[in-house]
């Protein structure tokens, strides 16, 4: 009982002060910047500067705003922007193709509080859009045939609505109460993942796991040390993913060059946490998941293999 009390409490310290001296400041002031481009207008513009780019792939204006929430904000930021999409007459097409650009873009709750560590954001970020551009375009164009959409009424042409106006005042606690609720929410996934990890390394699970996936990592130039990483990540999400590579981190088991080859790989939505919220967002979205993870999967494939080829 003595270790497991031990462990329990490292665990806790760490997803502590990871969510309040990492994630917390990183994400009031992402929440501040992207709350100030909407007061000044600038999200408008970027809508209608990215839409005619990104409507070839599939993908409508409201999805311009999807993708700067993902990229912007945080993996469950594109909730509203994807629910909005899903009740006002989107086809069904369209909405997918959203949907996959979602699942495969890099989500700023991971790639933010990374960015300190090392992790190359502007590798990340074009790697991201490339991958997520050629999943919407594969779900739109091959996993969503035109004779498949159910919809019939016509795409209606959407806009991106500012917020009513508020004070500065206002918008301040808005923001901090916003970034405060994301922060404490990641604690318990943070310390149980941390215990998790713990367990596994004093119970020698994870050495007999990594030296038996060491031959497929080896193949391809990739640290086996990162397979609990990827593992975490697949099952919990990415904000227990990123509690497991700072203790690798830490404990110099991984490099950040590790990190960033497969960056990829596991820095994305499509997992099982990531899909349990995205599909809440609207009640034709789990009818679209399957089209839409199967263009995110091969999206997610071509950033992986873009970033070994770039570190």
């Amino acid at each position: 009982m003595g270790i497991l009390s031990r462990l329990i409490l490292e665990a806790g310290k760490q997803g502590i002060e990871l969510a309040l001296f990492v994630i917390l400041p990183i994400m009031l002031v992402m929440f501040t910047v992207i709350r100030l481009l909407e007061r000044m207008g600038v999200m408008r513009v970027l809508v209608r500067v990215f839409e005619p780019i990104l409507q070839p792939f599939g993908v409508p204006g409201l999805g311009v705003v999807a993708m700067l929430q993902m990229l912007l904000v945080n993996f469950a930021a594109p909730m509203s922007t994807l629910s909005i999409m899903d009740q006002s007459g989107v086809s069904d097409r369209h909405l997918a193709a959203t949907f996959a650009l979602v699942l495969c873009l890099p989500q700023a709750n991971v790639v933010f509080p990374l960015a300190p560590f090392g992790l190359n954001v502007v590798a990340t970020w074009v790697v991201g859009l490339v991958g997520a551009l050629t999943a919407a375009a594969l779900t739109f164009y091959l996993f969503m045939p035109k004779d498949s959409d159910s919809t019939s009424a016509l795409e209606p042409i959407q806009d991106y609505n500012q917020p009513a106006s508020e004070s500065l005042l206002d918008m301040i606690r808005s923001v901090g109460k916003e970034s405060w609720e994301l922060a404490f929410g990641a604690i318990p996934f943070l310390v149980l993942t941390l215990l998790m990890v713990g367990l596994l390394d004093k119970t020698h699970i994870t050495m007999l796991l990594t030296a038996l996936f060491a031959p497929v990592f080896g193949l391809f130039g990739i640290n086996s040390q990162l397979f609990l990483p990827v593992l975490t990540k697949f099952i919990a999400g990415g904000t227990a993913m990123f509690g497991v590579l700072v203790s690798f981190l830490d404990q110099n088991l991984v490099s950040m060059l590790d990190v960033n080859r497969i960056a990829g790989l596991i820095i994305h939505p499509l997992d099982l946490a990531g899909i349990a919220i995205l599909t809440a967002a609207g009640p034709r979205l789990p009818r679209l998941l399957l089209p839409a993870a199967a263009g995110a999967g091969i999206g997610i494939a071509v950033r992986t293999a873009l970033h070994l080829l770039w570190f």
